[in-house]
């Protein structure tokens, strides 16, 4: 099991500044996607590239973790150490189902567009952000 600060304290996130700019970056894309008419699609696109981003951001998190707790996490049914090996297993794993999902995502975005471009400038340049 993964604990974080704002598992640890319920109002944490209050105070995280990586909430706060996911708000502001996605304030801006807003305002920008209403000023210029973007489909649903396109801001279907961008959630899409941030999650994709939250993800790999995780990734790592997890490799670097200092603490690796094992309570109440089990492979089949049995509980296991906290092991470096297990904290790459378990980074793996999370990137694979984590991956998929985000592919059929994607699939139903690029579906839904049916023929237009999947990326613009301005839709590009609020993902860098």
């Amino acid at each position: 099991m993964v604990t974080s600060a704002t598992s640890e304290r319920p109002r944490a996130w209050l105070s995280d500044s990586s909430v706060w700019s996911l708000v502001a970056a996605n304030s801006v894309a807003l305002g920008l996607a209403l000023y210029q008419h973007w489909s649903l699609a396109s801001l279907l696109i961008l959630y899409w590239a941030q999650s994709i981003i939250i993800g790999v951001a995780n990734v790592f998190r997890i490799l670097n973790l200092e603490r690796f707790s094992t309570a109440n996490f089990t492979i089949n049914d049995r509980p296991v150490e906290p092991t470096a090996q297990l904290k790459r297993q378990t980074a793996r794993f999370f990137a694979l189902h984590y991956g998929i999902f985000h592919a059929v995502y994607l699939g139903f975005i690029v579906a839904f567009r049916r023929g237009q471009a999947l990326w613009t400038w301005p839709l590009a340049l609020c993902i860098a952000v």
